[in-house]
């Protein structure tokens, strides 16, 4: 359809054809086991233009679960973060660089205002500090 429209704009021009690979991100879906509360929580993939999310293969990684809040720097006091799961809040800004930057394995954004009056059981995260 582009084509035969480009050979009526120019009709003597030299036209051609490329192929290019795209990739695609394919979310299939995970959740995560808080464990000691029986408690499996579905996550949704995040995509921003920064970054790309990662995929984990099976069967997915272990580490302790830690809330930092905003993730600021002083969030972290008194926390190891070191190989931990870190638990932010979604409104934290470029703040995920904080645990990264200390060794998290990963990072779980928490939107706090979208889950209120959403949570059949209550949907507190507790306090770090």
């Amino acid at each position: 359809m582009v084509e035969a429209k480009w050979k009526t704009l120019f009709p003597d021009a030299t036209m051609g054809r490329q192929s290019f690979h795209v990739p695609v991100v394919v979310a299939g879906g995970a959740e995560m086991v808080v464990k000691g509360v029986d408690r499996v929580v579905t996550l949704r993939q995040l995509r921003s233009n920064a970054l790309s999310p990662g995929a984990i293969g099976s069967p997915g990684l272990d580490g302790p679960l830690i809330y930092v809040r905003q993730g600021r720097v002083s969030d972290f006091n008194g926390m190891d973060v070191q190989g931990a799961v870190v638990l932010m809040d979604m409104d934290s800004g470029k703040n995920w660089n904080n645990a990264a930057m200390l060794g998290a394995r990963a990072v779980v954004l928490w939107d706090r205002a979208a889950m209120a009056g959403r949570c059949r059981v209550r949907c507190s995260v507790p306090s770090s500090s």
